[in-house]
């Protein structure tokens, strides 16, 4: 029985209760030309009014119309008039009922156009690897060598990891080893946080600088939900009186196509890019008519969505001589840094820095001029044993297809001291910088700048830039670079370079130019040849004359090998001659098993193949590489956080062997390692040739079945039959042959090999009497 809009009761319980006098219909019901998959209930009155009863006026959203009234049988109808807003038409041959309704009365449809969803991320397995990047260098003009590298250490298990670096170093006047960092990390992504302990950055706001501290972090972390977007994006709202197609442009690009029923509705969250945008939103219904609107919006990675928070609060002691000394801490320090989202176009920000006779604290807003661009204003105040000072720090962005500008400006005024930049003469208390860039579409883009600092007790910088760069031809490029200095000597730079790409791999380039540097004027001539690196496996390299004050030239070279990176150089500058041999990779350790890869800056995964061998392995469609003899292969460069598609090659596998699926899809946590199975199967198949007992083929057309199986083997030419997926607990072959009314029994032991298909050879069938 087909679902209708009744008031509450069955049809048959509606029918039973027929009231005296009407007439009571069951019809298909079309709202503005659209037909609902319910039926609707109907009674008729003796003069032609139509009732519809409470249940269906509720669901058509009439009640703001106020339907007069009517209790019949105890139940609540309503009288359906024509109004401005209403209009039907009964159709009793064809038992439907058309209604056309205001737009205004229909419920609201909200689409999500932003799909960025939450990520849950897989268990990792535990274990350890080790990255190592190891150098050896001699140079002839101090007639030295070195021999040095760093380290990294990282156990994980969970959503945690522990890292260990360090830095060694060996040479003719000392062998010396520095710890670098050290530090336990748990990322939580349900709720976009991470926890420190240990060595770390802290975190800062526009006009701050960071530290780098031993203590504890707790902080936002957005890079824990890679597609969650974090900035506001644009909302379209319109009313649709027949369904419609509503399609987006962004700058003149198709974004998004969606179609929507009659009534108002809402698409929110529309894809744009970082900058200025121009949104065309064209609709068409069902009469094709088209129309369409033209929205600017400008969009901004610094602004947060209303209510939405980053932050960063750390608690430790000030690291002193980075990269010198091993454990150096000076003071303590509590540090803190607060965002939020007011609305979509004003972000409110915080930070302050307490220390033993040092104190800042600041405040910044990141406002959004209507289309123009962003706005941010930033003040602070320092105090420093017993010394104030402040900052002013203003800045605005306008990023946009055709033309981007901006610049910022910091003012200070004395004794005002950052963490770790304290005041001198060196210190600059005016720092201003404009820059603007101009696309000319086929015609290339022009970048200008200019930067100022003034001092209190040395003299001021001004730097002034032009850039030029342009596609002349299909591979070729020109750029031009100039650079002024408004010093004393009035330093300039210029160069003109011409950059040949013969394939996507290889770029060649020729420069010239000269440089004025404190009146001394040097000619410049420079070429150079590269050859990109492949990512799985193979060689790349740099070579590079040049020709100025010096003579100089060098030639570098990478390969990728399976195992390990693996790099050289040899060079000539300022009359030195130098050398660089090196190497880089990792170890990993998962349970009692150790692989060896080229370096492994984020996650890992073994993949295994159940002992199958020579299988390709593919990441995001690149070839990885091949299994090794025991069927594993380490995938190196997985993304946290990230969807990573890990997939088997089918037609690598042998003709007796299954998987499931060929791809599985990892969402890994940061510095993660994992152990991904594909779970291949194997199964057997047989071949084999049926005859009768006169020793003639079983003709074809007829088919076979196995005892315990309800599947039907069709015959062959040649009484050729070939069954897949036998059970290897199966040791002998039992079936019924069926051909040309006839019926044969056959039973034969079977012997399986190494071969993807085991061949039985000719079996003798014997007619049932």
């Amino acid at each position: 029985m087909s679902t209708e809009w009744g008031a509450g009761h069955s049809t048959a319980e509606i029918l039973f209760v027929k009231p005296i006098n009407y007439q009571e219909y069951v019809y298909d019901l079309y709202i503005n030309q659209v037909k609902q998959p319910q039926m609707i209930y109907l009674i008729e009155d003796n003069t032609g009014n139509l009732y519809i009863n409470e249940c269906a006026n509720s669901k058509l959203s009439l009640a703001a119309l106020n339907l007069k009234e009517k209790t019949i049988n105890t139940y609540r109808f309503f009288l359906l008039e024509k109004k401005d807003k209403l209009k039907y038409s009964l159709d009793k041959k064809n038992q439907t009922l058309s209604i056309s309704l205001h737009p205004s009365l229909l419920s609201n449809q909200y689409i999500e156009a932003d799909e960025s969803k939450h990520v849950r991320c897989d268990k990792p397995a535990k274990g350890n690897f080790f990255n190592y990047d190891i150098a050896a260098q001699n140079n002839s003009f101090s007639n030295s060598n070195y021999l040095g590298g760093i380290g990294e250490w990282i156990n994980f298990s969970s959503n945690a990891f522990t890292r260990l670096q360090f830095l060694a170093n060996h040479s003719r006047e000392k062998s010396q080893v520095t710890r670098l960092d050290t530090t336990w990390q748990q990322d939580l992504p349900a709720s976009i946080t991470t926890w420190k302990v240990g060595d770390f950055l802290s975190g800062q706001d526009a006009w701050s600088s960071t530290a780098r501290l031993g203590g504890i972090q707790y902080a936002r972390n957005f890079q824990t939900q890679p597609y969650y977007i974090t900035y506001p994006l644009p909302a379209y709202s319109g009313e649709a009186v027949l369904p419609t197609q509503v399609q987006y442009y962004i700058n003149d690009q198709i974004r998004l196509t969606q179609d929507v029923t009659a009534g108002p509705f809402v698409i929110d969250g529309l894809p744009v890019i970082d900058g200025f945008n121009n949104i065309n939103v064209q609709t068409k219904d069902l009469l094709n008519r088209v129309s369409i609107v033209s929205l600017p919006f400008y969009a901004s990675t610094e602004l947060l969505k209303k209510s939405l928070t980053s932050f960063s609060y750390e608690f430790g002691f000030i690291r002193e001589n980075y990269g010198l000394k091993s454990h150096d801490y000076g003071r303590a320090i509590f540090i803190g840094t607060h965002l939020l989202g007011v609305t979509d176009q004003w972000t409110l920000g915080g930070h302050f820095e307490i220390a033993d006779k040092q104190q800042i604290a600041g405040i910044s807003t990141r406002n959004l001029i209507g289309t123009l661009g962003i706005l941010t204003t930033a003040i602070s105040a320092s105090q420093y044993n017993q010394m104030q000072g402040s900052q002013l720090f203003l800045q605005f962005i306008r990023n946009a297809q055709t033309i981007t500008f901006g610049g910022h400006l910091i003012a200070t005024t004395p004794h005002y001291y950052q963490l770790n930049i304290l005041e001198n003469e060196f210190t600059p208390f005016l720092t201003t910088l404009g820059f603007t860039s101009f696309n000319l579409n086929r015609h290339g883009t022009i970048n200008l700048s200019h930067a100022h600092q003034q001092y209190r007790a040395i003299p001021n910088i001004n730097i002034s830039t032009l850039s030029y760069q342009r596609s002349l031809f299909q591979r070729y490029y020109l750029l031009l670079n100039y650079l002024q200095k408004y010093n004393q000597t009035r330093d300039k730079e210029f160069q003109l370079s011409l950059i040949w790409s013969p394939q996507n791999n290889y770029t060649a380039s020729v420069v010239g130019g000269y440089e004025d540097n404190n009146s001394k004027e040097n000619r410049i001539a420079r070429a150079t040849f590269q050859k990109s690196t492949p990512q799985d496996k193979g060689l790349g390299y740099f070579l590079l004359a040049e020709q100025n004050e010096y003579t100089n030239a060098s030639a570098d070279a990478l390969y990728n090998g399976k195992y390990a990176q693996y790099r050289g150089r040899l060079s000539r500058f300022r009359n030195t001659n130098n050398a660089e041999l090196s190497t880089a990779g990792s170890i990993a350790m998962i349970g009692k098993d150790i692989f060896f890869s080229k370096p492994i800056y984020d996650s890992f995964a073994i993949v295994n193949t159940d002992g199958l061998e020579n299988i390709s392995v593919y990441e995001g469609g690149q070839l990885i590489g091949k299994t090794n003899t025991d069927g594993n292969i380490l995938v190196h460069r997985l993304r946290s956080y990230e969807r990573n598609n890990l997939k088997i090659s089918l037609k690598d596998l042998p003709l007796n062997m299954h998987v499931d699926t060929a791809t599985q899809e990892l969402i890994p946590y940061s510095h993660s390692g994992y152990l991904l199975n594909f779970n291949i199967k194997k199964y057997n198949s047989i071949l084999f040739e049926l005859v009768d007992q006169r020793r003639q083929s079983i003709p074809v057309g007829g088919y076979v079945t196995m005892t315990g199986k309800t599947e039907k083997y069709p015959i062959g030419y040649a009484g050729k039959i070939f069954i897949q997926d036998v059970s290897n607990n199966l040791t002998s072959l039992t079936g019924i042959a069926y051909y040309e009314n006839t019926q044969c029994h056959f039973s034969v032991p079977i012997k399986y090999s190494n071969a993807p298909i085991a061949e039985l050879g000719t079996i003798v069938c014997y007619e049932q009497k």
